[in-house]
């Protein structure tokens, strides 16, 4: 996916590399996942593109699989 860099595109794209830049430095860190779920679904809405809506999920899976519990993400997957 084209997100852009951290200087450029929207805001959405803005924190989706942010959030990207974070999962991999702190891949063991739920929240990072979280921040990026959501910068997905954001893009999504913003681009009119579903398949950041996959990506999101995807991201969800990976933050459930390091904390089950994690509220955070569970709400993220209702959308």
């Amino acid at each position: 996916f084209a997100t852009g860099d951290s200087a450029a595109g929207s805001p959405a794209e803005r924190r989706i590399a942010a959030a990207r830049q974070a999962v991999d430095l702190h891949p063991k860190r739920v929240d990072g996942w979280t921040d990026l779920a959501l910068a997905l679904a954001r893009r999504a809405r913003e681009s009119g593109n579903p398949d950041f809506y996959e990506e999101a999920w995807r991201a969800t899976e990976r933050a459930l699989a390091l904390d089950a519990a994690d509220l955070e993400a569970r709400k993220l997957q209702v959308w």
